[in-house]
């Protein structure tokens, strides 16, 4: 074969250079090898957090705004005897009236004071009827009993605090305290032997007070609660040799709805 090489003469010298067999071969059978596709790695999810549920206390803590609150209750009153005097025909007679459960109303306004404590203004209404005078005693004679007729008006007019018990409950347990007014107003009483009374007074009355306080939500809330009511004298007497008195000491159970005023 001829060749024409620039630079070189005809009888010059040519050095071929060839590549060793085993290289050429190793990258002929790498071209033919296809080429393959590293497959895209799945990514392993990491096991989850360990989440751990804060339970809050189910404590209702009205809001700035929501701190004044009405409130309405109806219960059940059961006052205890009471010694008192009466004029008869025979003079003055002195006895216990026995007097009949009553229905309790009330209504309040108030507000809280931070957390625990509220205080409330409360009125409230009762009407006993009087179902009979025992242990009467008179100038002339002593009677064992006697039948009576007429009833007592109560109204009262209270102040009253309250205290929160620090406890993560549902149900909040309260004391509380009052102290205030009280009318008395004696309608028609009138036995066998004495003529008709009516007679009215304005005496001191005080409270105790415990419950549970149970809120329904950031509106409304409700509560039952003991009360014990003890009116002042009525009549100005004593009979300290039998240790009676006649101050007037009342037993009431109420269930009362709290209305929180606010946005």
């Amino acid at each position: 074969h001829l060749l024409k090489l620039t630079g070189y003469s005809l009888g010059d010298p040519i050095t071929v250079h060839q590549p060793p067999a085993s290289v050429s071969a190793q990258s002929e059978a790498a071209q033919e090898q296809p080429q393959l596709t590293k497959a895209p790695q799945t990514p392993v999810p990491s096991p989850p957090e360990k989440q751990t549920t804060q339970y809050l206390p189910a404590v209702f803590v009205p809001p700035v705004d929501r701190t004044w609150y009405g409130r309405l209750g109806i219960g059940y009153s059961n006052p205890e005897s009471i010694g008192g005097r009466a004029g008869t025909t025979l003079g003055t007679s002195v006895g216990d009236a026995e007097l009949s459960d009553s229905a309790a109303y009330e209504v309040a306004f108030g507000r809280y004071l931070g957390s625990s404590f509220k205080l409330e203004l409360e009125a409230g209404a009762r009407n006993f009827d009087i179902d009979e005078v025992v242990g009467i005693k008179n100038q002339v004679k002593n009677i064992a009993s006697s039948d009576v007729a007429g009833n007592v008006d109560l109204f009262t007019g209270m102040f009253n605090g309250y205290y929160d018990l620090p406890v993560s409950w549902r149900l909040k347990p309260y004391l509380g305290g009052g102290l205030g007014m009280a009318y008395v107003k004696a309608n028609n009483v009138l036995t066998a032997r004495s003529r008709p009374f009516n007679n009215h007074a304005w005496v001191p009355v005080g409270a105790a007070m415990v419950g549970l306080d149970f809120p329904i939500n950031e509106k409304i809330g409700f509560d039952l609660g003991y009360k014990y009511l003890i009116l002042g004298d009525l009549t100005g007497s004593r009979d300290d040799k039998a240790g009676r008195s006649d101050i007037v000491k009342i037993h009431n159970v109420t269930g009362s709805l709290r209305y929180y005023f606010g946005n």
